[in-house]
């Protein structure tokens, strides 16, 4: 069954944040990656903004969710890479995503059929926190991705409480592995005291490092 997220704990990330990170490859830094979440309480929202940029490709993606549950409501993402420029939309339905996306190719549009409850890619480093992580804890995310038009299913699992390797080292992290059905695990080291920001995120090919972060409560 699809973990769905409760208000209680989704309230962990009512608050204003950045983080920035530094992304390496081999142990060379290769790029920079951010992420700024704000609340809107009038409009029972979160806006999320992440960026990720390398030596060829830069990548804004904005998403908003609802305040209460992190579910996505809507989803923007630029892409600046070689090939040219990509833009790419989605709202999201009760049971659908709406995809529209302008490419160096020409414009494409698609109905993604959805499984709910559903999480967007773009948020799902920021939105595992707000799960009850503890030793024995196993849940599942079904996630959207705006990129390909796809949908997949992935596990959350608890490994250890431990501190994260590199030179994060000096935190006390909730260590946990992000499995899917059709492709290697990625491994999350989230801050034990709260609001449990994410320390460090290796996906087997490059690894983010925290270097920076911020938190307002509002």
């Amino acid at each position: 069954m699809t973990e769905d997220i409760t208000p209680n704990r989704a309230a962990l990330l009512w608050a204003r944040e950045r983080a920035e990170y530094a992304i390496s490859f081999k142990d060379e830094v290769v790029g920079r990656y951010s992420v700024e979440v704000t609340p809107d309480a009038a409009a029972g929202t979160l806006g999320l903004v992440a960026i990720y940029e390398d030596a060829t490709v830069r990548t804004r993606a904005e998403l908003t969710l609802k305040r209460e549950t992190l579910h996505p409501l809507s989803a923007y993402k630029k892409i600046e890479a070689p090939q040219g420029e990509f833009h790419l939309s989605g709202i999201y339905t009760e049971n659908a995503l709406q995809l529209k996306a302008q490419t160096p190719g020409g414009p494409q549009q698609v109905e993604v059929p959805l499984v709910v409850p559903v999480f967007d890619n773009e948020s799902v480093l920021t939105i595992v926190r707000a799960l009850p992580l503890k030793a024995g804890y196993r849940g599942s995310l079904e996630v959207a991705n705006i990129d390909n038009g796809r949908t997949y299913f992935a596990w959350v699992e608890y490994v250890a409480r431990q501190r994260a390797p590199g030179d994060t080292e000096s935190v006390d992290c909730h260590q946990i592995r992000l499995v899917f059905d059709n492709a290697e695990s990625h491994e999350m080291w989230y801050g034990v005291d709260p609001p449990h920001a994410l320390v460090r995120y290796d996906n087997r090919t490059v690894v983010f490092a925290l270097e920076e972060f911020s938190r307002e409560e509002v």
